[in-house]
């Protein structure tokens, strides 16, 4: 199988990577497959992305930008994204990646209203996702990880809302029958997450979304099926 392409949007906090890693790890690890299956472009680098012809799948990471910056490489890789969509490549965006593939096909991203959602939180899927091909693999209520400031306030005209929870109208979506966004992280865990929380305390604090931490495999569990999804193609 060709590789899938991890589409590295930015890099994790440096008190995370000298022990656990970058984001491109967590997602790896997550699949449970090994590293030669993947190939990773950090384009927040401006490092050129592979021609879509050569990759089986895309996975685009988090990120510490927001997609309404619109920086030369933001640009860019949307414009990649359009142009993966025309080979019917499928796609999963985490986070900023939800919302750069959102926005790249035509729905609106901005600022969250009610500021951050941060945290362990508790996430429900819509009616639809239980016949979803990825979220049919999670219970109808489960577990994830928050860290976001920005939201997709619009979605794309022909996109299925899969996900929600009381802060987050669009934690899922499904475009066409091979596109994804999460709007949580199911490349994190506690350790992770902490550091987040760590890190954002003010806004931790603000919106109180400290709730026990308790490991899931949720997320595992989403990425896994992922990749059975581009290995059956």
């Amino acid at each position: 199988m060709k590789p899938i392409l991890i589409i590295k949007a930015g890099s994790a906090l440096d008190s995370l990577k000298s022990d656990l890693g970058d984001f491109e790890d967590w997602i790896i690890s997550g699949t449970q497959k090994p590293r030669r299956d993947f190939i990773v472009t950090p384009v927040y680098k401006n490092i050129p992305l592979p021609q879509p012809n050569f990759i089986s799948g895309i996975i685009i990471s988090g990120s510490h930008n927001n997609v309404t910056e619109s920086l030369p490489w933001i640009e860019k890789t949307a414009a990649y994204l359009r142009l993966a969509a025309q080979q019917v490549l499928p796609m999963l965006g985490i986070c900023f990646g939800h919302q750069l593939l959102a926005q790249a096909f035509g729905g609106r991203v901005d600022f969250h209203p009610k500021g951050w959602e941060l945290g362990p939180i508790r996430v429900q899927q819509t009616a639809s996702a239980p016949s979803d091909p990825l979220f049919q693999a999670l219970p109808k209520e489960f577990d994830a990880f928050a860290s976001h400031s920005q939201t997709v306030t619009t979605l794309p005209a022909d996109a299925n809302r899969l996900a929600f929870n009381d802060f987050e109208l669009h934690h899922a979506f499904r475009l066409r029958q091979t596109i994804w966004g999460v709007q949580f992280h199911p490349e994190f865990n506690c350790k992770i997450m902490a550091a987040y929380l760590s890190h954002h305390q003010n806004e931790s604090e603000k919106q109180g979304n400290l709730a026990p931490c308790k490991d899931t495999d949720m997320g595992s569990r989403l990425l896994k099926q992922f990749v059975t999804f581009v290995e059956k193609r």
